[in-house]
């Protein structure tokens, strides 16, 4: 089957999206998002720009991807790459749609899309109500602490670990709240199953929800993967940031970890989840300070300096998506949600 490669332009105007209605061919009055094919020799970024201005007599400056998007048509399949977008110059003219709309995250379904548009949709909602979080977040007049949420283990609850990331926020200047759900030997898929885990991640109000799973012995990657993918789904429709906390190997099982930062990793990555690298930089950092004693008395625990750097590791994996986001201590003020 023949593939045609296009890209399509998510325009946004604050919490509205622009989009386009076909005037011509077999999906004539379908909805899509505007763009075009990509010429021999372009780029895609370059393609949507050139699209725009033929399509639209308008200048866009080309954001990050939102998605890929692979789907068959009956004569073709098409490969479609989706960025967002800003209107630079010009007034958005139909030069080859016959309508056009801005649409707010409620009316994304009032309109008829193109299936491969549409596959868009969902993700498109999520990634608005996040940026609609973001913006509170920025904003002087809804100031709110940061909130974090831990579902894990004893790895989460020993020493108090999630105190030790609230002090490392405060230490920075942030009011966080901080809140956790823990219980000894639980993997993730336990968790999933609970009415109050659910719950909480929808209704908590959180900025970031921190996943551990089982730690001695790691989780299976047939378990792990899906679990955190469950989890994720209510972690996105509450518009927060999943972050996958990467525990360490036994201390006398050094071999293990390669194991388990590959499974940590491919979690985070299924997800699009920040990933706190805690269990790659755990021996490392014990090498280099030979008089710290890492390890509670088990083996397998972390003392109180192994929670403390835990707690630097996922505090600063947090700080630094809060800077590229352009959230300050400043514009989070101490204030009741």
């Amino acid at each position: 089957m023949k593939t045609i490669k296009v890209v399509a332009a998510i325009i946004y105007n604050g919490d509205r999206i622009f989009a386009t209605q076909r005037g011509y061919g077999p999906w004539k009055d379908y909805w899509e998002f505007p763009g075009g094919k990509i010429e021999a020799g372009e780029s895609a970024e370059d393609a949507l720009r050139r699209e725009i201005r033929e399509e639209l007599d308008t200048e866009i400056s080309v954001g990050e991807k939102l998605t890929d998007v692979e789907y068959d048509y009956p004569e073709f399949h098409l490969s479609m790459q989706c960025f967002w977008a800003k209107v630079v110059e010009g007034g958005l003219v139909l030069k080859e749609h016959e309508a056009a709309k801005w649409l707010k995250r409620d009316d994304l379904d009032s309109v008829n899309w193109l299936p491969a548009d549409k596959a868009v949709i969902d993700l498109l909602k999520v990634e608005l109500l996040r940026r609609d979080k973001i913006s509170v977040m920025k904003d002087n007049t809804n100031n709110h602490p940061l909130a974090i949420l831990f579902i894990g283990n004893s790895h989460t609850y020993y020493n108090d670990m999630p105190q030790m990331v609230r002090e490392r926020a405060a230490g920075d200047g942030f009011d966080c709240r901080v809140t956790m759900i823990a219980h000894a030997g639980w993997f993730l898929e336990q968790h999933v199953k609970e009415p109050d885990v659910r719950f909480n991640i929808l209704f908590g109000h959180y900025d970031y929800v921190v996943l551990q799973d089982h730690t001695h012995p790691m989780a299976p990657e047939e378990e792990f993967v899906p679990a955190a993918a469950m989890l994720n789904v209510w972690i996105r429709e509450a518009g927060s940031v999943p972050v996958i906390y990467e525990t360490w190997a036994k201390k006398d099982s050094p071999e293990d970890q390669d194991a388990m930062n590959r499974v940590h990793r491919k979690a985070a990555d299924a997800i699009g989840a920040l990933l706190a690298p805690v269990g790659e930089n755990w021996r490392s950092y014990m090498a280099s300070r030979p008089n710290l004693e890492m390890y509670a008395s088990d083996g397998r625990h972390a003392s109180e300096d192994g929670s403390d750097f835990a707690a630097k590791l996922i505090w600063e994996t947090i700080r630094r998506d809060l800077r590229s986001r352009g959230v300050t201590a400043m514009n989070m003020r101490s204030a009741e949600r």
